[in-house]
């Protein structure tokens, strides 16, 4: 009887993998220079912040750094992944990370219009609950 249940159960196991090892998605930047950093943390949004900005303000003299999307979710790991896979050629060449990105204005969309909630594969993965 159980056996029959537990043969139906789907598990995608490269996402179990990291659920819940970070809370949050963030993507800090300048919209105006098109410059962002995305990463994530479990709790010290605000610690993030400051060391983006302290990072992004060696590079560029202007004041204009902000927050630009938080993304609660329990498989916020993965996200950042995808994220960067996705911006992959658009790696900032002033930032010697894999978090840094000088996106195209169509790109920013992506954040700034909540596109990413019409991508599948994103949201595949934000939705992704391992409670059974």
């Amino acid at each position: 009887m159980f056996l029959k249940s537990f043969n139906k159960i789907q598990y995608n196991f490269q996402l179990m993998k990291t659920y819940g090892m970070f809370d949050f998605l963030y993507v800090y930047g300048s919209l105006e220079n098109r410059v962002i950093k995305i990463g994530v943390t479990k709790n010290n949004l605000f610690q993030r912040y400051s060391q983006a900005n302290e990072t992004y303000a060696h590079r560029y003299v202007m004041n204009d750094f902000s927050e630009i999307k938080i993304i609660e979710s329990q498989n916020a790991l993965k996200l950042e992944s995808y994220l960067k896979r996705k911006f992959k050629q658009y790696r900032h060449p002033l930032f010697e990370s894999s978090e840094w990105f000088l996106l195209p204005e169509s790109e920013l969309r992506y954040f700034t219009n909540n596109e990413y909630q019409k991508d599948n594969d994103f949201m595949r993965i934000h939705n992704y609950n391992l409670d059974v």
